[in-house]
């Protein structure tokens, strides 16, 4: 199964986001519903839900949830989902907030969680807090694309 992971797209960081921003994750998540993929929105304890328009792409789709995470690093949490649910993946696409954070530190639990699963970034729906560079990011992790 593949499985969408959004990472800490929350009301709380994406004050400071753009609504074109928004609009892109929304139109991945609503692209992952389309190809019925279990999509997991990962959100960072303490700082709000999932944004209310990522949210409402979802009304009606049972195939999603909503995780709380308590650090920088998701997979634990993915991976609890994930096992509770009798599911074996067979891709992950990965995206979110702090490129350089999150989205790598959840990248990199799910890359030594499960070994022979394919990981793609999406670096389209990915907010750095500075300049990413995706060469090194997939450098870093052989078998995991930047798309």
């Amino acid at each position: 199964m593949n499985v969408f992971v959004v990472v800490d797209a929350q009301d709380q960081y994406l004050h400071e986001a753009d609504g074109a921003y928004i609009d892109r994750v929304a139109a991945a998540v609503a692209a992952a519903r389309g190809d019925n993929d279990l999509i997991l929105l990962l959100e960072y304890q303490g700082r709000g839900q999932t944004h209310r328009r990522i949210l409402e792409v979802l009304n009606g789709y049972a195939n999603f949830c909503r995780l709380t995470k308590y650090g920088w690093c998701g997979a634990l949490q993915v991976a609890i989902e994930l096992s509770a649910r009798k599911i074996k993946p067979t891709n992950f696409r990965v995206g979110g907030l702090y490129s350089e954070q999150c989205v790598l530190s959840t990248v990199d639990g799910l890359f030594f969680r499960f070994p022979s699963v394919s990981i793609a970034v999406q670096s389209n729906i990915c907010l750095p807090l500075r300049e990413m560079n995706w060469q090194r990011f997939a450098a870093r992790y052989p078998g995991v694309t930047v798309v």
